[in-house]
Formats: structure tokens, C-alpha cells, sequence
């Protein structure tokens, strides 16, 4: 867990991390752009809590794919508008989503 330890810096270290399961680093100071790819190497139940952190960019394509994501919170970031968080909503089997302070996920909440 690497919640609420005032890092900083990009996720880039992320690209060759493909079969991680959970990525919960909220509440610190990452930036730029999730790497597209993250996730496509498991199978296991996924779990992403990047809320709070200065992450820009859309969402990754890769996420759409992941049949297994079951809880994104991704609040207070600076995400672009995209088909991409569309797409997750529908083709993904989120329990949980994290909504407040992230325009992008409104598709999911309405």
C-alpha cells in the first residue's frame, strides 16, 4: 500500500508491472498518465484506488478491457473526458465507484 505517504512523481514505473492485482495509492502527489496495459496480465480480481493524486490523461484503453475490475476510484485527479470510462462501465463488473470530484466518471453514476 502506498496510501497517504506525500510521494511524488509519474507512475512510468507502472509500465512493466502488467500483472498487478490491486494499485492503491491515493492520496499522495503521483502524475502524469496511467500507462496503458496496466492489468492485462491477470486474471485475479482488480482492484484501483488512485484517488487524490494529480494524475492526468484519460483513463487507459487497457481498462475497458479488464472483465474483472470490481472497484475504480479514481476522485480528485485531473482525468480527461474519454469513451474509455464509458466502456469500463460497461464491460467491467464494478462494485465499487468512486464518483465525487471526477467529471469523467459521471457516465458511471448517472
Amino acid at each position: 500500500m502506498l496510501e497517504s505517504n506525500r510521494f511524488n512523481g509519474t507512475v512510468d514505473v507502472l509500465e512493466s508491472m502488467m500483472n498487478l492485482t490491486a494499485l492503491l495509492t491515493r492520496s499522495n502527489s503521483f502524475s502524469g498518465a496511467l500507462p496503458d496495459g496496466l492489468f492485462s496480465g491477470t486474471s485475479d480480481n482488480v482492484v484501483v484506488d488512485i484517488g487524490d493524486n494529480k494524475l492526468t490523461g484519460e483513463l487507459p484503453t487497457s481498462f475497458a478491457n479488464i472483465s474483472n475490475l470490481v472497484s475504480l476510484i479514481g476522485a480528485k485527479n485531473s482525468f480527461a473526458d474519454s469513451t474509455t470510462m464509458k466502456d469500463v462501465c460497461d464491460n467491467t463488473t464494478l462494485l465499487v465507484m468512486d464518483c465525487d470530484a471526477c467529471e469523467c466518471c459521471e457516465v458511471c453514476c448517472d
